[in-house]
């Protein structure tokens, strides 16, 4: 992506990461890129860490596990309709609402 001048000349990119799928992990202390992700669509809610692995939705319908350090991608799920929803982790599964409103539950 090529970066613009606005106004004030910031430099500004032209989309949001996010929208255009791209996750980046970044320390949280220094701010610095530890390293980035790019899912095959658009990520429009938060992930949810636990222990190891990232995991978050989007909108090409695949639940995505992270590797928490390197990320990279240790699985996808095909969940059949774009993820809008935060996953939910409780009794040992993970959740994830589709826009058709589907619940499904991971082990």
């Amino acid at each position: 992506m090529r970066s613009q001048d606005n106004r004030e000349g910031l430099r500004t990119l032209p989309h949001n990461p996010v929208e255009c799928g791209y996750f980046y992990a970044r320390d949280a202390l220094k701010g610095e890129a530890l390293w980035h992700f790019k899912a095959g669509g658009a990520i429009m809610a938060s992930p949810v860490v636990i222990g190891p692995r990232v995991y978050f939705g989007a909108i090409d319908g695949f639940l995505y596990a992270l590797d928490r350090s390197t990320g990279d991608l240790v699985w996808k799920l095909a969940c059949g309709d774009p993820i809008h929803a935060t996953p939910v982790f409780a009794s040992g599964r993970l959740y994830i609402w589709t826009r058709n409103g589907r619940l499904h539950a991971i082990e």
